[in-house]
């Protein structure tokens, strides 16, 4: 099943910053350099995953649980530069990790 990656980083680099208008609207252009940063992070593993979930040998769960388990996935660095409180900055990472979850999940026959 090939996998448009550039496609799926856009659409996911897309869904962040549109996350982030919503959450996080005063620190755009954090939110705009802190999504390309996990864009450019989970790149060599969209292809992998998306053919794990294909073949079952893993969940949405388990994604969810590989995303949220890697710091390099999740570095909000212009963010945390920017001061954001935490509980803002984990209200967003799991935002982060839903949305990607779910962009990877639609590739998914």
């Amino acid at each position: 099943m090939p996998i448009d990656i550039t496609a799926t980083l856009n659409t996911i680099k897309t869904g962040i910053i549109s996350l982030g208008t919503t959450q996080l609207k005063a620190y755009l252009p954090q939110v705009q350099a802190d999504a390309q940063s996990i864009a450019d992070a989970i790149k060599g593993n969209i292809e992998n995953w998306t053919s794990q979930l294909a073949s079952g040998e893993i969940t949405t769960d388990d994604l969810k649980f590989l995303i949220a388990g890697s710091k390099e996935y999740l570095e909000i660095a212009a963010l945390t530069q920017a001061g954001i409180a935490q509980i803002q900055l984990d209200q967003f990472k799991q935002g982060v990790i839903n949305l990607i979850v779910k962009t990877l999940t639609a590739l998914v026959p």
